[in-house]
Parts: structure tokens; C-alpha cells; sequence
């Protein structure tokens, strides 16, 4: 993860709790940039680089994932629900 929304760790620590998944925070000034260039040597089949320590790991919660994913699953339910009312007639 990097950019400026990781000033703040609560919304990188929401999104480990969101999807389960550890988030690991790099500071590298042009990680967008570098992303394209990583992405374009893998489709090249060039060796991969050396792979950079994160300066910090937020790790989920599981209760926290659990609560999303339930309330994932609602939204998903209601969502279908107004999506049939719309489209009905």
C-alpha cells in the first residue's frame, strides 16, 4: 500500500479487517510507477526484483472481517431485492 491515504493507519487497517488480508505499507515515492514497471517484467517473463521489506504490516482482526463479510452478504441480499423492484413492471 502507499500514497496519501496512508497517512492515516485506521484506513489501511480497515481495509486489512475489509478483505482478510494483511496490508503491507511500502514508502516509496513513485509506487504507482513502479507497480507498472514490476507488472510490465512480469508479463515479459523478466526475473522478478528482489522484493522490499514493508515498513508496516497492519494484520486483520477476525472478528472485525467477520462482521464485514456478514454485512457484505446483507447488502448483497438487499441490493438484489431493490435491483428486482427496479427492473420489474
Amino acid at each position: 500500500m502507499s500514497g496519501g491515504f496512508t497517512n492515516a493507519p485506521g484506513w489501511i487497517q480497515l481495509l486489512a479487517d475489509i478483505f482478510g488480508q494483511e496490508m503491507h505499507l511500502q514508502q516509496e515515492s513513485d509506487a504507482s510507477a513502479l507497480g507498472a514497471i514490476l507488472l510490465a517484467a512480469n508479463v515479459l517473463g523478466w526475473p522478478e526484483r528482489p522484493s522490499q521489506q514493508a515498513q508496516t504490516v497492519f494484520t486483520p482482526d477476525a472478528t472485525r472481517f467477520d462482521a464485514y463479510r456478514k454485512k457484505y452478504k446483507m447488502f448483497l441480499k438487499l441490493y438484489g431485492q431493490i435491483e428486482e423492484c427496479l427492473t420489474a413492471e
